[in-house]
């Protein structure tokens, strides 16, 4: 009890005290408050952002996959034996290429690892199976490489597979019969991200050769003799066999 204020009555002087308290809890309140909710704005901000860049950098890394693919088909194209191929003995490797690229953030790709992990996966539960694909690595890259363009900074590395479809049934994945492989083409980018792609390529005739699809075939040395059918030595082609690389799809 107060000497003053021996009945404890609220005096001016007790209420402004109060007031003051009250507006001190209150702002305290409000700040812990606005605390809280820039945190969250902040976090869901950078939440965002990185879920934009990733996909952004998705984006970029199938369609860099998709320009392996089409590279890869043009090369092979040019490829008059695609046994060769098969048999690992035509690798082409791009300038400033290497079998173990270093990427952003310091991530290292081990290509000759790779190929043994796809070709792991390709084994399994078809180990009795010979069709089975073996998958020989046919072209790398840094992405400018593959699109020509000036060198710039190295951040997206290009890879493309190849295997014998297994559609012919030859029971030999060294031995294409059908004129027809199976392409698959990665891309790494940074922070361990990656996409893969795969699609069939094929041989086709020109449609203004007007030859028989099997005698082309023949002249490029794809189908041995048994397969081809038989006409006289005037129609042999001349021109060249173009290809036909089918829709790719997302495997990775």
């Amino acid at each position: 009890m107060h000497p003053l204020n021996p009945l404890n009555l609220l005096t001016p002087l007790n209420l402004v005290d109060e007031q003051r308290g009250v507006a001190l809890f209150v702002t305290i309140l409000a700040t812990l408050l606005l605390t809280a909710l820039s945190g969250a704005l902040i976090v869901l901000t950078t939440t965002e952002s990185a879920i934009s860049r990733n996909h952004r950098l998705g984006v970029q890394l199938v369609y860099a996959a998709d320009a392996g693919l089409e590279w890869a088909s043009q090369a092979l194209r040019q490829t008059a034996n695609w046994n060769d191929v098969l048999a690992g003995g035509h690798q082409i490797r791009l300038r400033l290429s290497t079998s173990r690229p270093l990427l952003a953030g310091g991530f290292q790709v081990d290509l000759d690892l790779r190929t043994t992990d796809l070709q792991r996966a390709a084994d399994r539960g078809r180990q009795s199976d010979p069709d089975a694909p073996r998958w020989q690595l046919f072209a790398h890259g840094w992405l400018y490489t593959l699109l020509d363009e000036d060198p710039v900074d190295p951040i997206l590395y290009v890879a493309v597979w190849v295997a014998d479809d297994g559609a012919d049934g030859d029971g030999d994945p060294a031995l294409d019969r059908n004129a027809s492989l199976h392409l698959r083409a990665e891309a790494f980018g940074p922070s361990r991200a990656k996409q893969a792609v795969e699609a069939t390529l094929r041989r086709w005739p020109r449609p203004d050769s007007g030859r028989d699809a099997s005698a082309l075939r023949q002249a490029q040395g794809v189908l041995s003799p048994s397969k081809h059918v038989s006409e006289t030595a005037g129609d042999a082609p001349t021109e060249p066999i173009g290809v036909r690389l089918a829709p790719w799809r997302i495997v990775e």
